[in-house]
């Protein structure tokens, strides 16, 4: 290889230093047919923060601690009072270790399935929508090179097309395009079931999507990434062969901020705030919570039983799994 080549070669290389931490803030949308309520058109907003710290890695490696410290949802533009205390539980400290390239190695946060699927997001594979956006084909990229490499979302894979097209105020800018079809059974609550028996519906879906990546050379770090995927599904009646066209546009954006620490929330505050919506409106409420559910909460904080009670029956009709924390 050259002296000219290796000039013009890029440096796409993960590096997580040791002790060294950073914050993502991470803000994803989701605008169309949401599994809420019985199947409804809405807007669901998801905002994270999310820490990162640089650990020792084996040999050949690099490795990171990550954490939420930050979390908003709201459903149709209300706000749900939840923050990152309620979440934690779900969502503890877990710990990546990757090649340089971006391949996973080893991911030890817990392998939850969640009752609904929503298209491209695994509770599990937090770090590939946050700090580990993309995968490099070698650690040296030269300009206008492609690629291509797959990762698993909720046991199915997704494909990655990308190329590096240039650079943006020293950073080196990669395109990226997804794909991702599978097809599942739901029942009449719109959850995902193994047995066809159990099951009411076929549901096949086409996700694809296009998006950018811009990639730190010297921080050995994505330092900005933004999706826009929209999937496609076909809802077939296994009984009369009826066809539903479903949609749903996810818009994901992430940006490396500057470390800061858990915000918290006084829990008279939550129970206050909780009323208050409850009251003014139920619906809302429930499917907030529904999409709490859906990504990860299994229980409510049992502070909330008194302030929810005036809708505890629409709760429990629309989550019959979701109980009080004992």
């Amino acid at each position: 290889m050259s002296f000219a080549t290796l000039a013009a070669l890029w440096t796409t290389a993960y590096a997580f230093a040791p002790g060294v931490a950073h914050q993502y803030d991470v803000k994803v949308t989701f605008d169309g047919f949401l599994p809420v309520l019985g199947g409804n058109e809405g807007k669901a907003e998801i905002k994270l923060g999310v820490r990162v710290e640089g650990l020792k890695g084996i040999e050949g490696t690099t490795a990171a601690i990550n954490e939420i410290t930050a979390f908003e949802i709201s459903f149709n533009g209300a706000k749900l009072p939840l923050t990152v205390d309620n979440v934690t539980d779900y969502f503890p400290r877990s710990t990546l270790i990757i090649e340089p390239t971006g391949k996973l190695v080893k991911n030890d946060a817990p392998d939850k399935k969640l009752p609904v699927r929503l298209p491209g997001l695994d509770v599990r594979r937090l770090p590939d929508i946050t700090y580990v956006p993309i995968e490099f084909a070698r650690i040296n990229t030269s300009p206008g090179e492609s690629w291509t490499f797959e990762r698993d979302f909720g046991g199915t894979p997704m494909k990655y097309d990308c190329k590096a097209t240039g650079e943006e105020d020293g950073l080196v800018r990669i395109e990226v395009a997804v794909r991702q079809e599978y097809t599942v059974l739901e029942n009449d609550s719109l959850e995902v079931v193994t047995d066809r028996s159990s099951a009411v519906r076929e549901v096949k879906t086409v996700l694809m999507g296009t998006g950018f990546v811009l990639f730190d050379q010297e921080l050995g770090m994505a330092r900005k990434a933004v999706m826009s995927n929209v999937a496609t599904s076909e809802a077939k009646d296994l009984k009369d062969g009826a066809v539903t066209v479903r949609k749903l546009k996810t818009d994901y954006e992430v940006a490396l901020g500057s470390p800061r620490t858990k915000a918290k929330t006084p829990w008279w505050i939550q129970v206050r705030d909780t009323a208050v919506l409850a009251r003014k409106n139920p619906s809302t409420v429930v499917g907030m919570i529904q999409m709490a559910a859906l990504l990860g909460m299994e229980r409510l904080p049992k502070t909330w039983a008194a302030a929810l009670r005036p809708i505890e029956s629409h709760i429990r009709q629309w989550l019959p799994r979701l109980l009080w924390q004992r």
